[in-house]
């Protein structure tokens, strides 16, 4: 899209697949003399569902009763100690139907599940640390796989590892992760969740990044990828999850190609250029007023049309981004209420034991004018 002269115009832009054309290439237009983004969302999930690719979470319950659990749930990343105590605070205020998605001990996960909660937790497989790095860091991740530097690296044509999440080291500085090559994910996802589930029981995994970054080429010789051979190592790395695991499976952002395997997307109500600033790294950061970009589009209701929640509201779950957070602003927090009831979405909160005990109850905020 390109403004030109006052005026915004739109066009479609062929990429080269390696190099190449790579592939017979296809753009269908369709008008509307009426309508309007109804008939779009109409057309469009016609569109989708002539190419299997709408699968509702009536069906997903078929396989999995635990779809029952996600419907409605509040995601609760609480981010303190006495986590039973917390969770048990809710249930008394009669907050029933919870997505829990901090990890936690085996011995918390089974509290979780006997509150009639959904527990869950988060994982990643896009970014590697170089091992040389890690005494400049303050933490080393878990996630991590330190054994897949360099060789599964994604290299770029030059021949170089691509760059990926930076990480803020010791001197202030930032050191970025390698990415991960999509195939080189499924095998390390195999094992590790394997064995966490034969600990925890978990109901639900969020997957990160998988549908938020684009599809990658990868010039390695030892593992080349296409774009389109990237997207379907990603689909099947959430097939492994929500299917081979049967797990209630999430991921960032969300995409219309992962709709059939996944449950719930944590992202899709926030629009991506519009999100808080550092949405995605200054998450714990609680903000005394709104930016004008949020006033004006991620909540203003002159701008906002659901588009996605007209196809796809039967088929996934949408949440905010975990970095706009319902309660992010308390200023605006009753009109981020307001658009979940717009919308027929469930509220994400992330907070600590402090902040609960200022604002669990609603007369403790209102919504500004």
């Amino acid at each position: 899209m390109r403004r030109s002269k006052g005026l915004l115009t739109a066009g479609p832009v062929w990429e080269a697949q390696k190099g190449e054309f790579g592939y017979e290439r296809r753009i269908h237009y369709i008008f509307f003399d009426s309508g309007w983004s109804v008939a779009m969302a109409a057309r469009y999930r016609r569109y989708i569902e002539e190419r299997g690719g709408l699968v509702t979470l009536a069906q997903k319950r078929e396989k999995n009763p635990n779809v029952d659990l996600l419907l409605g749930a509040a995601d609760v990343w609480y981010v303190d100690r006495d986590p039973v105590g917390m969770a048990a605070a809710l249930k008394a205020t009669g907050l029933d139907r919870v997505l829990w998605s901090a990890e936690e001990s085996p011995r918390m996960v089974a509290v979780i599940n006997g509150l009639g909660f959904l527990s869950g937790r988060y994982d990643i497989y896009q970014d590697e640390m170089d091992p040389a790095q890690y005494s400049r860091l303050p933490w080393i991740s878990k996630d991590w796989p330190a054994s897949a530097w360099p060789a599964d690296l994604v290299r770029d044509r030059s021949g170089d590892w691509v760059r990926g999440w930076e990480v803020d080291a010791k001197d202030g500085k930032r050191i970025p992760c390698g990415v991960l090559s999509d195939s080189r994910a499924l095998p390390l996802a195999e094992n590790r969740i394997a064995e966490d589930l034969a600990s925890h029981a978990y109901g639900a995994r969020f997957i990160d990044t998988t549908t938020a970054s684009a599809w990658r080429e990868d010039w390695d010789p030892e593992h080349p990828l296409t774009r389109g051979e990237s997207r379907e190592w990603r689909m099947r790395l959430l097939e492994l999850v929500s299917k081979g695991n049967n797990l209630i499976t999430g991921s960032e952002t969300g995409h219309d190609a992962a709709v059939p395997f996944v449950h719930y997307f944590e992202g899709m109500m926030s629009l991506g250029p519009f999100r808080i600033p550092d949405a995605g790294r200054d998450m714990q950061r609680i903000l005394p007023s709104a930016p004008d970009s949020i006033l004006r589009f991620q909540l203003g209701w002159k701008y906002r049309i659901p588009l996605w929640e007209l196809v796809y509201h039967d088929c996934v779950v949408a949440y905010w981004y975990w970095g706009d957070y319902s309660n992010k602003i308390p200023s605006v927090w009753p009109l981020s209420d307001l658009f979940n009831a717009l919308y027929g979405t469930p509220p994400v909160y992330m907070f600590d034991a402090a902040f609960w005990k200022a604002n669990r109850a609603p007369s403790s905020r209102t919504a500004s004018k």
